[in-house]
């Protein structure tokens, strides 16, 4: 326990979150067959502190998103913008398919069936 709890203080930040047993079924298992087993049965688990990565490092470009335009673009613009198609039965068309979507920091979604109506 020790051993963990001096980790934190050898990276420049670290966080920490629990998660449910519900959530992590395999380590809930492991933990469960574990604790069922006889000490003497189950040995001693070794703990390592490995000083060096064991994959290399390599180097990471960063790439820039070019816009394009999908079958999403004239829902996200009639959204974003109010924009829509001169044909008036496209239109109405993208005013219906356009209700099924909600913007949410800049990205599309699908609504739910829990979701009011904006």
């Amino acid at each position: 326990m020790r051993c963990v709890q001096r980790l934190p203080k050898r990276f420049g930040s670290t966080k920490l979150e629990g998660v449910p047993r519900e959530e992590n079924n395999n380590a809930d298992a492991l933990a469960k067959m574990g604790s069922k087993m006889d000490n003497m049965l189950l040995g001693q688990i070794g703990l390592g502190i490995q000083e060096i990565p064991s994959i290399p490092e390599v180097n990471v470009f960063q790439m820039q998103e070019i816009p394009q335009e999908t079958w999403m673009s004239p829902i996200h613009n009639y959204i974003r913008a109010g924009t829509f198609p001169e044909d008036m039965l496209q239109a109405r068309c993208l005013r219906y398919q356009a209700a099924k979507y909600v913007e949410y920091d800049g990205v599309l979604y699908k609504r739910g069936f829990n979701q009011p109506l904006l």
